[in-house]
């Protein structure tokens, strides 16, 4: 039985139990730790040094990444292949079971795209090898544009982060961006008339076009942290071609109207590989007159014919060939350079 006296002591005892009880709570509310923040990945960028432009999302959906933690000496792998995608709806890059930063380490983190479980490894813990790369020669160019596509549907355009992300630290809210090189090679034909012949007839259409015959399998070992860009590192034999793999010729399977402005007919994917001697391109073309005749053309050219830098196709670079149907010649430009924005350039051939 209480006393007059010992109910406001049971009353401050309550107060005082409620109180505590209010203070859990609110602790179980606070914000994350730093050393609790997860690991995210922001936008990738595809050959571009200047992060503007060319975003990963552009070209794949998907990403492989591997990565390592480093503290006091030690390393540890916290991711092991990691499947990465990007949603669009989101806008962003997303992955699960998230991992989280710890603000007393450093990491390194490694990249490949599109993400493939069973063709893609790393290689002390640093190097990323892609097993059996097939292409069929998908032609982006069936529908001529005056500008690349780029992006292919069938063929893989295979990317590496080469040179990965290193020394990360660990910062609260830090992001991971990844700048992907292209490991395939590109070829392309434009081609157009001039004005002297589009005035001297109704129409000239290209009704074939095929080049070369080309390596269709292969693998890549990398072992550049950029893109080959000097002779010594074109030398480097990162890809290794499957035997009997040779037979791959690409072309159009329609024919189309060239116009007077440069118009892309042919894109292709290749594997980076020796130009064989004979390897040319050919082209049929027809010149349709206002009575109702035509006149039909062949032309060839050798590809080691058009330029020192189509004797081998190097990885990362993108190859063009120029031409011009004039009424007395065909006229042709060669071009090879990186897919990285603003490195272009022609070199005019006789």
């Amino acid at each position: 039985m209480y006393t007059p006296h010992s109910i406001p002591c049971a009353l401050l005892l309550l107060l005082s139990l409620t109180a505590c009880q209010q203070e859990v709570l609110t602790e179980e509310k606070r914000p994350a730790l730093p050393q609790e923040a997860p690991i995210s990945f922001t936008r990738g960028m595809v050959d571009n040094v200047s992060r503007v432009g060319n975003g990963l999302e552009e070209y794949a959906t998907t990403m492989g990444v591997w990565g390592w933690r480093k503290q006091d000496g030690e390393k540890e792998q916290v991711f092991r292949h990691q499947r990465v995608y990007y949603d669009p709806a989101e806008q962003g890059w997303f992955y699960s079971p998230l991992k989280y930063w710890n603000t007393r380490s450093t990491y390194d983190f490694y990249a490949y795209a599109p993400y493939e479980p069973s063709l893609v490894t790393i290689e002390d813990g640093k190097w990323i090898h892609i097993v059996g790369v097939s292409v069929a020669g998908e032609n982006v160019q069936e529908t001529p544009h005056a500008q690349e596509v780029k992006v292919f549907s069938q063929d893989t355009d295979w990317m590496v982060a080469r040179a990965g992300q290193t020394d990360v630290p660990g910062t609260y809210g830090a992001t991971v961006q990844f700048c992907m090189q292209h490991v395939l090679s590109k070829l392309n034909v434009r081609i157009c008339i001039s004005q002297e012949m589009a005035d001297a007839t109704t129409s000239v259409t290209l009704d074939e076009l095929t080049v070369g015959t080309f390596a269709a399998s292969g693998s890549f070992a990398q072992q550049l942290l950029h893109t080959p860009v000097t002779a010594a590192e074109r030398a480097v034999e990162e890809w290794t071609l499957a035997p009997g793999a040779q037979g791959l010729t690409l072309g159009r399977t329609t024919s189309c109207t060239i116009p007077t402005s440069y118009s892309y007919v042919l894109e292709s994917l290749l594997l980076p590989q020796a130009v064989d001697m004979d390897d040319a391109l050919q082209m049929a073309y027809t010149l349709h007159y206002a009575d109702g005749h035509g006149e039909t053309f062949r032309y060839s050219l050798l590809l080691r014919e058009a330029s020192a830098d189509f004797e081998t196709l190097v990885s990362g670079c993108n190859y063009t060939l120029s031409f011009t149907i004039a009424p007395s010649s065909i006229q042709f430009q060669a071009s090879a350079y990186q897919w990285a924005d603003g490195e272009t350039g022609n070199v005019a051939l006789p």
